[in-house]
């Protein structure tokens, strides 16, 4: 599945790469391109994290999986299970993610 989005999603490919988060084993970037911009987050430690995110859109979906996750107050706080991975994206507005 992440092979078949990458290969489709121009952004994973070469998108501007943005830091939002490194801390520990627990790190989430954007990449954006042509307004599209998407975010990964990844808990590469071996204990569960807890990681907030600034999103301005009421909900995020995971693209791998298709789960919706809620955002309350510009936050979006993503319980990260051990060695979990999420690509995310604005479900109705792609690119508005500041």
């Amino acid at each position: 599945r992440l092979g078949q989005l990458r290969r489709s999603t121009p952004a994973l490919r070469s998108g501007e790469l943005r830091w939002l988060h490194t801390a520990g084993p627990v790190l989430a970037f954007a990449r954006e391109l042509e307004g599209r911009r998407l975010v990964t987050a990844v808990n590469a430690g071996p204990e569960p994290r807890i990681l907030v995110l600034p999103w301005p859109a009421p909900e995020a979906r995971d693209l791998l999986t298709g789960q919706r996750l809620p955002a309350e107050r510009g936050q979006l706080t993503l319980e990260l299970h051990p060695r979990q991975g999420l690509l995310l994206e604005e479900p109705d507005a792609p690119g508005c993610f500041t």
